[in-house]
């Protein structure tokens, strides 16, 4: 039989043992649910990821779309320099103030000065001189106007003939290069007007002959109209027809060009002497 202090002494290692065994589980118990939360938060995760990734709008790459540029019509005109170069191209001088003068009762004299224009200008005509011919009164161009803002430098001919002009006169290098000097000296002679190179190749041209139709006028070849129009790429310029309608008319003759004038580096010349109106042939008057 066990002594009192033999059993307080077993119940006390008892109470070691169990406490021991206790807080083993309790460690054991904290590291599994710090592993399962751990592990669960890790697929938690993932499978979040997952299900973001199968549900969310795919990434769209963002571009700069630049609008296009629509260009105004008709485009907006510099009303006070387009008549302040109509008036420079005649030279134009104001006329001097007029002076008067008035005796005052005291002796001494007044001086009146009075100055007269001898402009006339209207809201949608241009400017023109009191009493004179040139600049006429005429209604504003568009803004895209090329005269008078600019000088057009023209080479004119027809390639099939020497005499008509230097496009037959010369090879179309030596022509580039003729056009290329002469601007250069247009431009050292007036710096305040730009020059603006142009070719102007006689399109139809008024002849001796009736022809078939009798309107006494030969169309070129296309190969030979658009030979002009790349030689005016070439020099950066405008490219001008020109039209001898011999018998015919312009409003019959222009729709054959159309093809061409509706390219906006195109332009119409017309050769008023070779429009025969009273029906006589090309050259007799």
């Amino acid at each position: 039989m066990l002594s009192s202090r033999a059993v307080s002494e077993e119940k006390k290692l008892h109470i070691i043992q169990y406490s021991a065994v206790l807080l083993f589980a309790l460690v054991v118990a904290a590291a599994a649910y710090a592993a399962n939360t751990i592990s669960l938060g890790a697929v938690s995760y993932s499978q979040f990821n997952e299900v973001e990734e199968a549900t969310k709008e795919p990434e769209v790459l963002s571009e700069t779309v630049e609008e296009p540029v629509v260009p105004v019509w008709p485009a907006p005109l510099d009303i006070a320099e387009y008549n302040a170069r109509l008036l420079a191209l005649t030279n134009y001088t104001p006329p001097p103030p007029v002076i008067s003068t008035t005796s005052r009762e005291d002796g001494t004299v007044a001086t009146t000065t009075t100055v007269v224009s001898d402009l006339i200008s209207a809201s949608s005509t241009n400017v023109t001189v009191k009493g004179s011919r040139w600049p006429t009164l005429a209604p504003y161009p568009y803004g895209d106007a090329i005269l008078p803002f600019k000088r057009i430098l023209a080479y004119y001919g027809n390639f099939y003939s020497t005499k008509m002009g230097i496009l037959g006169e010369y090879d179309p290098e030596v022509v580039i290069q003729h056009l290329a000097s002469t601007t250069e000296l247009w431009e050292a002679a007036d710096p305040a007007t730009p020059v603006l190179p142009a070719i102007e190749y006689i399109a139809m041209v008024a002849q001796a002959g009736a022809g078939a139709d009798g309107m006494y006028r030969a169309v070129m070849p296309e190969a030979e109209i658009e030979k002009g129009y790349d030689l005016a790429k070439q020099i950066n310029g405008i490219y001008i027809l020109d039209l001898q309608v011999g018998l015919s008319t312009i409003e019959r003759e222009l729709p054959k060009f159309k093809k061409y004038l509706d390219r906006p580096e195109v332009h119409l010349a017309i050769d008023p002497e070779f429009s025969m109106k009273y029906g006589d042939p090309p050259g007799t008057v």
